[in-house]
């Protein structure tokens, strides 16, 4: 096993997913620090590395045992072996209670390997899973989707003529992703008219920032995951941002579940000239915290005014940059309550491809603030509206406001908080 590892946090349930790439949304609510090594393949648990106490090893043979009798008595045999040994994987980490401490099997954890990456094969949509049919939240820029005519409030009814309503949304997006130049046909229900549109999946690559330029001279910067491509994405941005003359910023982390530790750092370290991100507890009990740095880098934006944009689904590595900069008086929140989600995973990768992901830290704001089960409480708050959706809304015309005021006011300076909580 490598000694390499990730910690990663994505935070909450949300809905929106990126079709083709992964669950997210249905499985978020991880803060991943590095990832993890490589394991030996599940089916080892039965063989290899066996616990040495009595006790433990005859419930060991107890479950080697409930799986031989499987195999040789049930009436329904045979069973597929592989799935009774993830769901024993599954089991064995449900028992601690967590809900982000996981077992992911092969195709799941590659979905989310992907989502990570903002490179993946398929048709490139968003799609909410509200009920028990999909409904189409945006296609993606320039997707096939988006060339095939695919709108904001399609339900997808089937998928190549297999009904929909009775699958997960695992199983629907397995079905509608796929390798380039292979099509697949969505049968649409628009209105009063239901239809077939044949697609023919694409690579598809999803910007995790994006930025404009608003009212003239604010810039505003959207990021939607705490992904591989987040850093070099986010100083493009800022690039751009200073290219354009911008007198403040907007960062909207709204619907941001998390992702990598590391991205949320180094974010952190374009607004931040160095001091503390976080505080990470690894002990469950006193003592424990040890301070996590921000990580700085070439681009910077240290001195603009500056405001953030959250709501209930920011969670985890959103939650440590909104946290962090409201902590250290370098921006103001404005939005709802975030979601709340103070907990840590290590992810390790088996050698079929599954995953298991062990919470094995808690983290704090640079005040040494527990957000877990609380989250942050916004300096304006601002509850979300249909209206709210990117820059229009409430939310981002109070950001706006908040915004202009502070430009407005000629002595802005970032207020000086960071020796204070630099230990």
């Amino acid at each position: 096993m490598s000694s390499k590892w990730k910690s990663f946090l994505i935070g909450v349930t949300t809905t929106l997913l990126v079709l083709l790439i992964f669950f997210m949304g249905i499985f978020t609510g991880y803060v991943y620090s590095e990832r993890g090594g490589r394991l030996t393949n599940i089916a080892s648990l039965f063989t290899d590395n066996k616990p040495q106490d009595q006790s433990t090893d005859q419930v060991w043979k107890v479950l080697q045992e409930t799986y031989q009798l499987i195999n040789q008595e049930y009436y329904g045999r045979p069973v597929d072996s592989k799935k009774l040994l993830y769901g024993a994987a599954e089991g064995m980490v449900g028992t601690l209670g967590d809900p982000y401490s996981t077992f992911l099997p092969p195709q799941q954890a590659e979905y989310l390997q992907q989502e990570m990456s903002g490179k993946f094969e398929g048709i490139g949509v968003y799609v909410e899973f509200n009920g028990k049919q999909p409904v189409i939240v945006a296609p993606i820029d320039n997707s096939p989707a988006e060339k095939a005519g695919l709108r904001r409030g399609d339900i997808i009814v089937a998928v190549n003529g297999e009904d929909v309503s009775k699958m997960d949304s695992n199983e629907v997006i397995s079905k509608i992703r796929g390798p380039k130049g292979t099509p697949v046909t969505l049968t649409i229900k628009r209105g009063d008219k239901t239809f077939d549109v044949k697609i023919y999946r694409a690579d598809i690559k999803v910007p995790q920032v994006s930025y404009q330029l608003v009212n003239g001279n604010i810039g505003y910067i959207r990021v939607t995951i705490f992904g591989d491509n987040t850093t070099s994405e986010l100083d493009k941005a800022i690039n751009q941002a200073k290219k354009d003359k911008v007198k403040g910023v907007i960062l909207d982390l709204r619907d941001n579940g998390g992702g990598w530790v590391q991205a949320a750092r180094e974010m952190l370290g374009r607004f931040l000239n160095g001091g503390v991100a976080m505080y990470e507890d690894t002990t469950k009990g006193p003592g424990g915290e040890h301070p996590l740095d921000v990580i700085t880098g070439k681009v910077s934006m240290y001195d603009l005014p500056m405001v953030v944009l959250v709501n209930k689904g920011t969670a985890s590595a959103s939650e440590i940059v909104s946290g962090a900069l409201q902590a250290r008086g370098r921006a103001e929140l404005v939005g709802e309550k975030t979601f709340g989600k103070g907990s840590e995973q290590r992810v390790h990768t088996m050698a079929d491809g599954s995953s298991v992901h062990i919470t094995v830290a808690h983290w704090l704001t640079p005040d040494k603030k527990d957000i877990n089960g609380k989250g942050l409480t916004p300096d304006y708050i601002v509850k979300s509206t249909e209206q709210d959706n990117g820059t229009s809304g409430p939310q981002f015309e109070k950001a706006i406001e908040v915004l202009k005021q502070k430009i407005a006011n000629q002595g802005f300076r970032v207020p000086d908080r960071v020796s204070a909580l630099v230990p």
